[in-house]
């Protein structure tokens, strides 16, 4: 079974107290197939710069065994992300902003995606949107941030009806799209009409909605989070892993088994610093020149 993605490739800058920690590659969807790909073939058809950051990223897509072959370099920065108590796209030893305008191949994406190809999407961005007339995959649907659903309307949503197999939804985009068009749970799992749909809470457990069932599992935990990075991303690959397993059948029984081993493995992302950190060991910057953001030196 082959799970595949496409998107902008990031390294991720990991900083505590201002001191920098290490840095990985990241975006959510590439944490999604990090936690699949001990258990499936995986393949992202992605852009990056041709710096050393993009030499980071693509020897870290090598360590966790995704197929990067499908990777474009192009001559620019490569996209980065700097985590800290909140995570900004700009710099701050040095204040520079890194915000690319990244034009994915349309057709580039198209050509590359096999019919029993699963698919990972992280977003409803208009790009995505455009292709999914032309996709009959499974696909499986991580939203964790508002982003462009803030500009759709929700008859531009209705129109998604039926595009994808299982949703994992932010609580915070829940209550976004909850509040602004006066609706429940169970009418966004109508409007997009998901196999399951999962609302996605954090330390305190989730939400799954499916053949017209709600079942709540809320959690009292007083878990310390040392970084949420890729917790959600590892929930919701997880859970894909065991869904398959169980022949995508969906009972009680699967939803209360499936959840505590889902949330047992986001708490553990969630104790350490770096979404991919129960994989990879984060790359250590033991020399730069300028500034963190631009030509560095790591234990590769």
């Amino acid at each position: 079974m082959n799970f595949i993605t496409f998107s902008d490739l990031y390294i991720y800058y990991y900083l505590h107290n201002e001191i920098l920690t290490g840095v990985s590659v990241g975006n959510s969807s590439t944490f999604i197939l990090a936690n699949l790909s001990s258990f499936y073939n995986t393949k992202i058809i992605g852009l990056t710069g041709s710096d050393i950051q993009s030499k980071i990223v693509l020897n870290d897509l090598k360590r966790l065994n995704i197929d990067a072959s499908l990777v474009k370099q192009e001559d620019r920065s490569t996209s980065c992300l700097f985590i800290s108590n909140k995570q900004s796209t700009t710099c701050p030893y040095c204040n520079r902003t890194y915000s690319n305008d990244i034009n994915l191949d349309e057709l580039y994406i198209l050509d590359n995606i096999r019919p029993l190809d699963n698919i990972i999407l992280d977003n409803l961005d208009d790009f995505t949107i455009s292709l999914l007339p032309s996709l009959s995959n499974d696909i499986y649907l991580d939203l964790g941030f508002i982003g462009n659903l803030r500009y759709k309307s929700l008859e531009e949503l209705k129109d998604l009806n039926g595009k994808f197999k299982v949703i994992n939804m932010d609580v915070k985009v829940y209550t976004y799209l909850r509040d602004k068009f006066k609706i429940d749970y169970m009418d966004i799992y109508n409007i997009f009409n998901p196999s399951i749909l999962i609302i996605y809470k954090g330390i305190h457990g989730a939400d799954f909605i499916y053949d017209d069932i709600f079942d709540d599992k809320t959690v009292i935990d007083k878990t310390l989070v040392v970084d949420s990075t890729g917790s959600r991303e590892t929930f919701f690959a997880t859970f894909i892993h065991l869904y398959i397993s169980n022949n995508y059948k969906l009972d009680d029984k699967f939803i209360s088994e499936s959840f505590i081993s889902s949330f047992a493995e986001s708490l553990y992302v969630s104790s350490l610093v770096g979404g991919l950190t129960h994989l990879i060991p984060l790359n250590k910057v033991i020399n730069y020149k300028e500034c963190i953001c631009k030509d560095i030196e790591v234990n590769i």
